[in-house]
């Protein structure tokens, strides 16, 4: 025979008996019905999700992945013109910077000083100095001078 507790009593995913009336009275937090009832709709819903894909045909499924490479091809690609954008506004906004550096200079064998320090344009591959031996005389000239006397600024 069942008494009148056995029939009040539940048995919840947790392990644990505890009656209907008990339940009631606990706070929701104490409770493990409504988070449990949660967890296993979120995993019933994860499982019925993964059987439909699973039951695409070949064809189907082969036409997704295909769809999966496209995708993350074009991202990828997106990623990569955004990097070379920002490096190609970094290198522009570095060399208006040197630019108005060397031209706040106040004497031009200074400006010609930081110039060759900080030079406009990286060059990348081009190790061999762009300058002929006219121009590397005049701008040694220029750096010899240490009273100005080769250029004056006005």
């Amino acid at each position: 025979m069942s008494t009148a507790t056995e029939k009040d009593t539940c048995l919840p995913q947790t392990g644990t008996d505890v009656s209907r009336a008990e339940m009631k009275s606990m706070s929701p937090q104490q409770n493990p019905e409504p988070g449990q009832a949660a967890l296993q709709s979120a995993l019933r819903s994860r499982q019925r999700a993964g059987h439909r894909e699973s039951l695409l045909d070949p064809e189907a499924e082969k036409h997704k992945r295909r769809q999966d490479a496209l995708v993350g091809q074009m991202k990828a690609a997106e990623a990569r013109s955004r990097v070379r954008l920002m490096r190609l506004r970094y290198q522009s906004m570095r060399s208006q910077e040197i630019k108005h550096l060397i031209s706040c200079q106040p004497t031009g064998q200074r400006a010609v000083r930081l110039e060759l320090l900080l030079p406009v344009k990286t060059e990348r591959f081009s190790p061999v100095n762009a300058l002929d031996k006219r121009e590397r005389r005049r701008i040694e000239e220029i750096l010899e001078d240490d009273r100005g006397l080769t250029i004056n600024r006005t």
